[in-house]
């Protein structure tokens, strides 16, 4: 979850990248077809002329002349297929920090392609860097880049300043956590197995989903919208392939993967001063952990096993136009706690109900957390969440990298 401003730069953040990837997908990929479809034609006109008989008349010759149409991209994966069915995906390993390089295409629906690559750098729980170019190469002048870490973000352009701000602490915003969250998904009925593939000398299963892995938003696939994405025994993604109104709309495909890489020193620092609330961005005010700031504020009585309790933070959000207009510009205060477990993270941000962020809850599961009364649990692919507002003048949001069963357990704890 995330606050409003923060929740909205966020979503602004994903859907520039899902937008980027829906434009490139289009490119490369087609004129690949072409190709093919042209050797295609070519093989089956020399086959035919070898088994087929040349009819002559006497008045002269007939000759038939065969069309073949162009062919259609097909609506599948480009790896190639090592078994059609596949097992139960068993993650037997996962990462603490990876580096990966992705083509992007983009397909339009005039048929064109357009061509991006991206290159991802991910030190768990809360570290990410994204770098955006365009075509297929790495260039001097990217289109975006993007670092993030712990409550804190930068917007790096090659012709301007970084621009930093403070945000919501979340895990980390680009990376995909199907090595915690997957079994949830595939018993929800929102990843369905399909055959297995190779890509970049891994295998990977293939699952059918109805929404790509960057939005962070599950749902079921439908006939003519849906995705497919490989995922490896690690849970990271090796492709992805998007389909909306029975068109290809996007492919993602890994054409390099490091594992454990030594990051240069500086891959994930973020420079520079953050902007605050009278730039109309939330700033983040680390507090005494120890201390309650308001009385109605609800604790875990315990920190769970394997994490510490890493901060305690009061989340400022500036105030809305109407109401800095009217001379009085308070903030609208919230209150974060955060929690890790090597590459797990569990984050508690509370407050008022008026100063809740908006959370659509439409697909959410509605399930009972003992004293807290009747919760929503939303499955993601980065993180699960749970939504409760107990008394309907205060709200809890609880979002962790980690199984819907132990997120439902913390909350029930919660008091």
């Amino acid at each position: 979850m995330s606050s409003r401003k923060s929740g909205r730069a966020n979503a602004a953040k994903i859907e520039h990248r899902r937008a980027v990837a829906r434009r490139r997908s289009q490119q490369i990929r087609w004129e690949q077809l072409r190709q093919l479809a042209t050797e295609q034609r070519r093989r089956r006109r020399k086959k035919i002329a070898a088994v087929s008989a040349v009819v002559v008349v006497a008045a002269g010759a007939i000759t038939a002349y065969l069309m073949w149409p162009e062919a259609k991209p097909k609506m599948e994966l480009t790896s190639p297929v090592i078994a059609r069915q596949s097992p139960p995906l068993s993650i037997s390993t996962s990462t603490v920090g990876y580096h990966v390089t992705y083509t992007v295409q983009v397909f339009a629906d005039t048929g064109s392609i357009e061509n991006h690559l991206e290159q991802l750098s991910v030190r768990r729980p809360f570290d990410d860097h994204v770098i955006f170019y365009a075509g297929t190469e790495v260039t001097q002048s990217p289109e975006f880049e993007v670092v993030n870490n712990l409550g804190l973000s930068a917007n790096i352009s090659s012709t301007a300043a970084p621009q930093v701000q403070q945000e919501l602490p979340a895990a980390g915003k680009t990376d995909v956590r199907l090595d915690v969250t997957l079994d949830d998904l595939v018993k929800g009925g929102f990843f369905v197995a399909r055959e297995q593939r190779r890509v970049i000398d891994r295998d990977c299963t293939v699952f059918r989903t109805g929404r790509t892995v960057e939005s962070n938003v599950v749902a079921a696939a439908t006939p003519t919208d849906y995705v497919d994405v490989c995922i490896d025994s690690s849970g990271l993604m090796l492709e992805e392939m998007a389909v909306n109104s029975g068109k290809i709309s996007l492919r993602v495909l890994a054409t390099e993967l490091t594992i454990e890489p030594e990051f240069p020193a500086d891959t994930f620092t973020i420079s520079g001063p953050p902007l605050g609330t009278a730039d109309g961005v939330p700033v983040l005010d680390e507090i005494d952990k120890t201390t309650l700031p308001i009385a109605n504020m609800l604790q875990l009585p315990t920190v769970p096993a394997g994490f510490e309790h890493k901060a305690r933070y009061i989340l400022r959000e500036p105030p809305t136009a109407e109401v800095a207009a009217s001379g009085v510009a308070p903030t609208s205060d919230t209150y974060v706690d955060v929690y890790v477990n090597g590459t797990k993270s569990l984050i508690i941000h509370q407050g008022v109900a008026a100063n809740e962020p908006q959370v659509d809850t439409s697909s959410a599961q509605t399930i009972d957390i003992g004293s807290l009364g009747q919760a929503k649990l939303l499955l993601g692919v980065s993180e699960d969440s749970i939504v409760v507002n107990p008394t309907g003048e205060w709200f809890i949001h609880i979002n962790g990298t980690m199984t819907s069963a132990e997120l439902q357990d913390i909350a029930h704890q919660l008091q």
